[in-house]
């Protein structure tokens, strides 16, 4: 009867496990919805996705244009799996993309279109007592308030 309940326990263990695993965020496109921006930007609608992890020629600089249409041809090849990762500093979703079970960053990245992006590091600053706090601003001590300040 142990071993029945202790297998029973594990299995639910599993099934508990795999239902937080699954992503139910993720979106299924289609090649007719998306409009391609540049090389790591496209838009469904009015809104805006930004490939996570990766980083590709701004509009106007040297191999803009190949690195635009090459996303635009991974797009247009086939169901597009979009998974929402957060927001950038713009207001655009960042997201991983997969299309036929590829990662469209990765692809990008191997084929020479795009180079990884690093993290953002968190900025220091200092402390009221003159060391960096997380934001970048040196906060200085002092005894008077600004507005005693004779001018």
């Amino acid at each position: 009867m142990r071993v029945l309940l202790a297998v029973a326990l594990v299995l639910v263990a599993c099934v508990a496990h795999a239902a937080v695993a699954r992503d139910t965020r993720r979106q299924t496109l289609t090649a007719a919805s998306i409009h391609v921006h540049d090389g790591d930007t496209f838009h469904v609608g009015a809104q805006a996705f930004r490939l996570r992890g990766i980083d590709t020629p701004e509009l106007g600089q040297p191999r803009a244009g190949p690195a635009r249409e090459r996303l635009r041809a991974l797009l247009h090849s086939g169901p597009v799996i979009v998974v929402p990762r957060g927001e950038d500093v713009y207001g655009r979703t960042l997201v991983d993309v997969y299309v036929g079970g590829r990662s469209v960053a990765r692809i990008l990245n191997a084929e020479g279109y795009a180079k990884r992006r690093p993290k953002p590091r968190p900025r220091m600053r200092r402390s009221l007592s003159g060391s960096l706090d997380m934001c970048g601003s040196l906060h200085i001590p002092t005894t008077r308030a600004t507005w005693d300040v004779p001018g």
